[in-house]
């Protein structure tokens, strides 16, 4: 009988949600940012909470307050851990309220920091733009508008192209115009 080493697959997953809750935190290590994500998996379907930790780009990131909750993220990384369940202190199994997918090894790419939330974006200061809504601009004098000149030719000098097709065709030019 041979032992067999039951060795990790690749299992990365990419999968993007919205911030739940981020903070930083201390640990034997360092300081890191603890992240959850909340994402849909389907319209109207079951949430999944999406954790990991990091102590590099995503906590200078956080530092900065790019990642208010709400912010849409993509994040890419390991599976490492899934659970539907926890034990209370009674040592009784529950059901969590969402599942939950623990990434290791996360790192959000070019292109995975998504909107800031509505709430966020209100605080930012916009230098030298004015928005003027139509209802709120001021009415001026309309544009100038040149009368067009009246034209009189005789219906000899028209095209003979005009009237293909048609018969002994007469008018004059004010029918015409």
């Amino acid at each position: 009988m041979t032992n067999n080493t039951a060795y990790a697959a690749f299992n990365s997953v990419t999968i993007q949600g919205r911030v739940f809750h981020a903070e930083r935190r201390t640990g034997s290590n360092g300081d890191f940012v603890a992240v959850t994500l909340i994402s849909t998996l389907t319209n109207d379907g079951q949430e999944l909470l999406v954790v990991f930790n990091d102590s590099n780009g995503i906590l200078s990131m956080f530092d900065k307050g790019k990642m208010p909750n709400g912010r849409i993220i993509t994040v890419t990384g390991h599976i490492q851990n899934v659970r539907e369940t926890y034990t209370d202190k009674n040592g009784d199994v529950n059901l969590l309220t969402r599942a939950e997918l623990r990434l290791k090894q996360a790192a959000i790419l070019d292109g995975g920091y998504g909107m800031m939330p509505k709430d966020a974006n209100s605080t930012v200061s916009r230098k030298g733009v004015t928005v003027v809504r139509p209802s709120d601009a001021k009415k001026e004098e309309s544009a100038p508008v040149d009368e067009a000149p009246v034209v009189e030719a005789p219906v000899d000098d028209i095209p003979a192209m005009v009237f293909a097709g048609v018969p002994d065709v007469k008018a004059t030019a004010e029918e015409l115009y």
